[in-house]
Formats: C-alpha cells, structure tokens, sequence
C-alpha cells in the first residue's frame, strides 16, 4: 500500500544514521548519568541505603558504597562490583548496592545476572523509577517476557499517576537490548505515548554506544488508511493497524521512507520484535 507524501512524513524519523538518538530515546543516557552521579547523590534519595545497622556500621557500609561508586566512575568496573557484592553479603537489603550493581550489569549488557538483583531491589522499593526500568531491560533481554511485564505496567501505572517528576519528562525508555552475531546489538526503544511523530516502539541497530546504523518504528496508520488496510487484508480484522518503516537516507539527506510491514494492532511485542529482526537481516 502507498501512503500519501503527508501520510509518510508522519512516519519518518529525523534522527540521520551515524547520530546519536536525542536524549529522551538514547539508550545509554539514564544509565550514563546512574553511574556517574548516582553514587555520590544516593543518600537524597526517597528510601535508605541500608536497613537498620548501628551507626558505625552505616558509616563503614557508606564509606564503602561510595568507594564502588567511585570505581564506577573510573570505569573499573570488576572491583566496583566486588565491593558492593561485599555490602550485599553483610546487609542483603541495602539497597544502593542492588541498585548500582543491577544498572551496572545492565550497562555492561551482563542481564542474566542484573535481573535477580533488580528483583530483590522492586521487592523492597515497589514504586523507583530506575529500579523498575531496569527490571524489564534485564528480565526482556534475557527473552523472560512475562517476568518483565509486571515491572513494565508498573512502570506505566506510576508514570500515569503523575507521581514522578523524573518519568513525566521521559518519552521513552530501553525495553530491551538484543544482541547480534556481528558485534552490534539492537536497542529497543518504548514510548509511553502515542502521538504524532512518536512510534509505539523503536528499533535502533546500534554500531556502538553512540552510532545508529539503522532505525525501525512502529508507526500507528491514520484510521482512513488503516480501513483500506483492513479490507484489503481481511485477517487483519478489526482495530489499529501500524506501519514498521524505516527512513531511507542517501548522501546523508532524507530520500523516502520505507514501509516494511503492515501490522495489525493486536501483534504483541514479541511478533513485532521478530519481524524487525527479520527487517533487519535484509539489506536496504
């Protein structure tokens, strides 16, 4: 199906391959600013560090806290974890540690073990932004769909209460990060709302932290070009229906979008996913 020239610029996307997302969709950004500042800040956070120890303790399990956080920093990575691993051992419920060795983790691509310790943390902070974020990046990056989920509509269900000034200025989230054989890996981006010029879902190929190589959204169609679809395409049946498109870029300037799939607005996230991989081993 052709959309028409004003349909289409709907559905394009204005990031250029070779730049880096804006900040809202960046796929390194909250993690970037956890470990830098997140050590240093983390006692103002709404919830204790520690449980309850004596106040030498706490002085001790701080002092220590901030010297992984520190490490952090640096980009010593392996020792930072190590003393937080520590703190967990003598206070499994001190919370900086689960946080920063779960965002750490998560930073390093290492899920399998980021998801157990995003676990322990939801279970003691419910409603923590960062901590729920990174739930369902660690558990949809290890392929645990249904064990993300609840994280996710948590998420959403707090961001819609308006109760939290950091997610009412986020347009999206990373949902989850897939790996590729090549090196490079998949970035998949979640938006909280549907608008004009804002997919339901991302997929940017990322050549490393900072390099798009290729971007697919999910787009949802007009209702008058969704309907022609639907008749057009019976098995369709009733409801939205997206376009998962992709901006097609030569010499460095927009060209044309390319539209993928037609898909229908029951598809859920997993069969969406499959057919941007499938969009994805093709060549443009």
């Amino acid at each position: 199906m052709t959309l028409s020239s004003w349909r289409i610029n709907r559905l394009i996307c204005w990031e250029r391959p070779g730049k880096r997302p804006p900040k809202a969709d960046s796929p390194t950004t909250a993690a970037r600013l956890c470990l830098v500042g997140i050590g240093l800040l983390f006692l103002l956070l709404p919830f204790p560090a520690f449980s309850e120890t004596t106040p030498d303790k706490t002085k001790e399990l701080r002092q220590r806290f901030e010297e992984g956080c520190k490490l952090v920093a640096q980009n010593r990575i392996e020792p930072a974890l190590e003393i937080f691993a520590g703190i967990l051992r003598e206070d499994p419920e001190a919370r900086g540690s689960l946080l920063m060795s779960g965002i750490v983790l998560n930073q390093q691509k290492r899920f399998a073990e980021s998801a157990p310790l995003f676990e322990r943390f939801a279970k003691l902070e419910p409603n923590h932004e960062q901590g729920l974020i990174g739930a369902v990046k660690a558990f949809q990056s290890t392929d645990r769909t249904a064990e993300a989920e609840p994280y996710r509509l948590r998420l959403i269900q707090l961001r819609k209460l308006g109760k939290s000034e950091k997610l009412k200025v986020m347009a999206s989230y990373e949902r989850e990060v897939i790996a590729r054989n090549d090196g490079h890996w998949i970035s998949v981006q979640e938006y909280f709302d549907e608008a004009d010029l804002r997919p339901k879902w991302a997929y940017l190929w990322m050549k490393d932290e900072k390099t798009i190589g290729r971007r697919l959204q999910l787009n949802l169609m007009p209702e008058s070009e969704a309907k022609a679809v639907r008749s057009a395409n019976p098995s369709f049946g009733p409801g939205k229906v997206y376009a998962l498109s992709e901006a097609i870029y030569e010499g460095g300037e927009f060209k044309r979008t390319k539209i993928h799939r037609l898909v229908p607005g029951n598809t859920p996230y997993d069969g969406v996913k499959k057919m941007a991989l499938e969009v994805f081993q093709t060549p443009l």
